[in-house]
């Protein structure tokens, strides 16, 4: 049987880099999970 690989989202884009100034009000991870599910 075939290793799978892993599907979290936050361990995916943990390299991304979050451009916007602090404070942020949600985490970057978070942004990019709803963008993902809207496209979806």
């Amino acid at each position: 049987m075939p290793k799978r690989s892993s599907a979290c989202i936050q361990e995916h884009f943990a390299d991304l880099t979050d451009p916007r100034r602090q404070p942020v009000m949600y985490p970057l991870v978070n942004i990019v999970t709803i963008a993902v599910c809207a496209l979806i």
